[in-house]
């Protein structure tokens, strides 16, 4: 489990992908959970800001990439969202 958390952390800072954080949260989980983690590369010097501009705490956000890391079609839907695939 723990090497799933890290390749999707891994992932996440190696995609290069990256969007600002936007007005309205995407329902989905995993999409929520990608769209943070683009703003967080796009900017990691202030990845406090953006999750509190996505109303996230780092606990929070923890917690939703370990949910998704628990699931192998959230990981695989996460990995490929973060690599601009969705």
């Amino acid at each position: 489990m723990k090497k799933q958390i890290v390749a999707l952390v891994l992932a996440g800072a190696l995609s290069g992908a990256c969007l600002s954080a936007c007005d309205s949260e995407p329902d989905d989980p995993v999409e929520r959970a990608a769209a943070i983690a683009r703003d967080i590369q796009a900017d990691p010097a202030n990845a406090e800001e953006v999750l509190e501009d996505h109303d996230i705490t780092i606990d929070e956000f923890e917690e939703l990439i370990y949910e998704i890391a628990a699931d192998p079609e959230q990981s695989q839907r996460y990995e490929a969202a973060l690599a601009g695939e969705d």
